[in-house]
């Protein structure tokens, strides 16, 4: 497994990044799939690969010792027969979220993946930001988590009609129900949410777990896009950015002098984390999409090593479930 060959299925922007970020992991991009040749053609000439290994069909590329992992990059929709073509075949995957349209089928994909003793690994790049695994690190310190806020504010619906943005907010939910899930409970597929919807695209979601809340917004007319969480706890509160990948903690004890200067403090805080970060992120030509780089050196490490996966069935299957609740509730609203 020293010299691991991948497919990149889907040759759009995240293919692309897929692409860097397993060739960063040392791992060979040896085909591009796409079910139009010229974007599969493009995509391998921009990664210098000879116009044999672009190709429209999986199966081409799924014979013996033509690739270990495949990366699936493509629509949802696709993802299900696409999966199981590759795990058919004895590959090993990650796939862009959300992996399935369901829970069921999430949960069939795992277990194939269980019988070949195969890996089947979603893309959930937030967890393996250096701000959120700083916080990771850290999180025994603050003591128990009371609230968690996440709020997305994205473009991701400009020029689409009103009956798809709340599908855009379900392809979005997943990054939230798993950062959830490794900061607030590992059961975040058994909380029950209230929701608010005020129109297409926008969604506010509250839930319970324990002594601690949990509150998502995902807004795709809300401006500036944003895409930050905070986590509020008995000895601290974490601010996280999850476009840029880092955190800030604030911690002190209550006093006059803290409320006076607690604006000051954060701020200058905050500028000190974006400035690092931003210069950690130009010298590691990182210029979009943190975390990934990450997931997929983790993921290749396992194949190598033959250890765990960096994210674990289980957890995939807790945001499936978390997502299919929403899904139900926002059927539900709109019926």
């Amino acid at each position: 497994m020293a010299c691991l060959r991948c497919a990149i299925v889907g040759a759009g922007l995240m293919g692309r990044w897929h692409a860097d970020a397993a060739r960063r992991a040392g791992v060979e991009v040896a085909f591009v799939v796409d079910a139009e040749r010229e974007r599969a053609q493009r995509l391998a000439r921009i990664l210098r690969l000879p116009v044999t290994a672009a190709t429209t069909s999986l199966a081409d590329v799924l014979r013996p010792n033509g690739c270990d992992a495949v990366h699936i990059c493509t629509p949802l929709e696709t993802h299900v027969q696409l999966a199981r073509e590759a795990l058919e075949a004895d590959r090993h995957l990650l796939v862009e979220k959300p992996m399935a349209d369901s829970a069921g089928e999430t949960a069939e994909l795992l277990a194939m993946a269980r019988e070949r003793k195969l890996q089947l690994v979603p893309v959930h790049q937030f967890l393996f930001q250096p701000g959120v695994e700083r916080v990771l690190r850290t999180l025994p310190e603050l003591g128990p988590v009371l609230h968690f806020e996440l709020i997305t504010c994205s473009a991701g619906a400009d020029g689409h009609p009103a009956h798809e943005r709340d599908r855009i907010v379900l392809e979005i939910l997943p990054h939230a129900f798993a950062l959830a899930g490794r900061l607030v409970t590992d059961k975040i597929g058994d909380v029950e949410w209230s929701a608010v919807q005020p129109g297409p695209g926008e969604l506010r979601l509250l839930g319970e777990s324990g002594r601690a809340s949990v509150s998502i917004v995902v807004s795709m007319s809300g401006r500036p896009t944003r895409s930050d969480a905070t986590l509020i706890c008995t000895s601290g509160t974490v601010h996280l950015n999850l476009f840029h990948g880092y955190a800030v903690i604030e911690r002190g004890a209550p006093s006059r002098a803290q409320k006076i200067l607690r604006p000051f403090g954060l701020m200058t805080s905050t500028l000190a984390a974006a400035s690092l970060n931003l210069g950690q992120r130009a010298v590691r030509g990182e210029r979009a999409y943190p975390g990934l780089r990450e997931l997929v050196s983790r993921f290749y490490l396992s194949l190598r090593r033959g250890g765990p996966p960096p994210i674990t069935a289980a957890e995939t299957l807790s945001v499936a479930r978390a997502r299919d609740w929403v899904t139900a509730l926002l059927t539900s609203t709109a019926s």
